[in-house]
């Protein structure tokens, strides 16, 4: 699923570090995007009980980000981390 990602794509979810924030036109694949960052970051999470927080201006796009992670890589949000 990181194939279909473009460059810009990829460096935001494999080479950012820390707090991200994107900003982009409608339709520009800003959701998808920081749903593979979350992806990426759960697969290599080593912290039992520290998790990664995602904060949305929008229900939907948390909605959206939450049905990404779970049909696009098939991670399941819980504990620790949240949306």
């Amino acid at each position: 699923m990181f194939s279909s990602l473009s460059d810009i794509q990829r460096d935001i979810v494999f080479n950012k570090t820390g707090k991200c924030v994107v900003r982009a036109c409608p339709g520009s694949g800003k959701t998808y995007t920081l749903a593979a960052r979350l992806a990426h970051k759960i697969r290599n999470w080593e912290k039992k009980h520290q998790g990664v927080a995602v904060l949305s201006f929008t229900n939907i796009a948390k909605d959206e980000i939450i049905n990404q992670l779970y049909s696009q890589w098939g991670i399941k949000i819980g504990y620790p981390h949240f949306v």
